[in-house]
């Protein structure tokens, strides 16, 4: 087990949809780093998505043990209108 006296990071910020880069089938997902003090180191990100019909968010991307990914390729259904979220993850936790 890892504990970092840290606090929590901040949360991502300009969730945008490349559109060059996506397709009807699958949209490529960006987000900011936040700005986080040195001794909050982030480890890596999560994005979460709903299900295109205002549901429930679930997770769409899993890079919590890479810090350098702010970007992810999520399938999509044609028609629908998808939200998404952004988490940073540090060892303390999720922003």
């Amino acid at each position: 087990m890892t504990i970092a006296a840290t606090e929590l990071p901040g949360s991502p910020s300009d969730i945008i949809v490349d559109w060059k880069k996506s397709d009807q089938d699958n949209l490529l997902v960006k987000w900011s780093a936040p700005e986080t003090e040195p001794a909050s180191l982030i480890t890596g990100y999560l994005l979460e998505m709903d299900d295109g019909n205002g549901g429930l968010f679930a997770l769409a991307y899993d890079g919590s043990h890479d810090n350098n990914n702010l970007e992810a390729l999520v399938s999509v259904t044609s028609g629908l209108q998808y939200r998404f979220r952004a988490f940073a993850v540090n060892f303390n936790g999720v922003s």
